[in-house]
């Protein structure tokens, strides 16, 4: 379906064997919205950013949902706008990092591409989603966080430690290692390191670290039993599934420059709003765990916030959660 027109809409399509594009002479404000597209042979949805008389156009793309894309196999993404250029806006973003993240957000999609610039939440050949409507039966946790094996998170103002405004822990209530932690510094640094060579996992934030030292065992250093035998008790697999979620209650938490394992697997940043206790979950599945595994990135913490500021989970991608069929399971 190619859109040629002045201000052309498109909305609550079911298109197969083909994508949307707005062509060159689509021109105005564009909107593609609520549309699925199910096989495409590169991108599911593309378009020009400018005219042939290089004037740019207005774009919003939104909850649109693309499967079965780059059937050719040219390593397409899902979504791919400016064709000859940046466009002027999509979604209300001007800049090319904005408009990249508004079309990740909003979409049902885990690559897109702006004026030759590709944002690929999971590249390396690792896939990765945000939180979405699937999640809602797992309390806005993904199936990865609820079938976690290892979870490392930082709480902010626990009570525990009065001289901090947060805790480092692995495995929280179900007894596991914490220490306190300040997170008073503007944009900390924070490492989650699987190291199945030494079967152990470490979580670190500045200076500050906690440390599981077996993740075998099924208990925790102080030899209190895990809760539903979590750990990896025959070892860490060969590959581990990861859900980085953050969380907001009162405040904000923005992380930044997120990498997974040394790939190529950044995303520059997601701001989360303080509306109840909302979650924000960037799943990256089938991370190979032959070497060391690390979560790394920077996180921000407005003062105010309260309850878990985000965790880190470590999960055996062929375990399934009880709750979670193979005719439902979102993955």
């Amino acid at each position: 379906m190619k859109l040629q027109a002045r201000d052309p809409t498109v909305t609550n399509c079911n298109l197969t064997d083909g994508p949307i594009a707005a062509g060159k002479q689509a021109v105005g404000n564009i909107t593609i919205a609520g549309n699925y597209i199910d096989g495409a042979s590169d991108e599911g949805i593309w378009g020009y950013g400018q005219n042939s008389n290089g004037s740019t156009k207005n774009l919003v793309i939104e909850n649109n949902q693309v499967e079965n894309h780059d059937l050719n196999n040219n390593g397409s993404a899902q979504i791919k706008i400016g064709v000859n250029g940046a466009p002027n806006e999509i979604n209300g973003e001007t800049d090319k990092e904005s408009q990249l993240n508004a079309i990740l957000e909003a979409n049902d999609v885990k690559t897109a591409q702006v004026d030759g610039d590709i944002d690929t939440i999971g590249g390396g050949g690792i896939t990765a989603n945000f939180l979405g409507a699937d999640y809602n039966d797992f309390g806005g946790f993904s199936p990865i966080s609820t079938n976690k094996a290892i979870n490392t998170a930082i709480n902010a103002d626990n009570s525990n430690f009065p001289n901090n405004d947060a805790e480092l822990q692995i495995h929280g209530s179900t007894g596991g290692v914490e220490q306190g932690v300040d997170l008073s510094d503007d944009g900390d640094q924070f490492t989650a390191l699987l190291d199945p060579g030494n079967n152990a996992v470490q979580l670190e934030v500045g200076e500050q670290q906690v440390t599981d030292e077996d993740v075998t065992d099924v208990e925790t250093n102080d030899g209190k039993s895990l809760v539903d035998d979590l750990e990896f008790p025959d070892g860490v697999p060969s590959a581990v599934d990861i859900a980085v979620s953050l969380s907001s209650k009162g405040g904000t938490v923005r992380v930044d420059d997120l990498s997974v394992s040394g790939d190529n697997t950044s995303v520059s940043g997601y701001k989360m709003a303080s509306t109840g206790e909302d979650r924000k979950v960037f799943e990256f599945v089938n991370v190979p765990s032959a070497g060391t595994v690390t979560v790394e990135g920077t996180v921000t913490v407005e003062e105010g916030q309260s309850g878990t500021v985000f965790g880190i989970d470590f999960a055996d991608p062929n375990e399934t959660p009880d709750s979670l069929t193979s005719d439902d399971d979102p993955r």
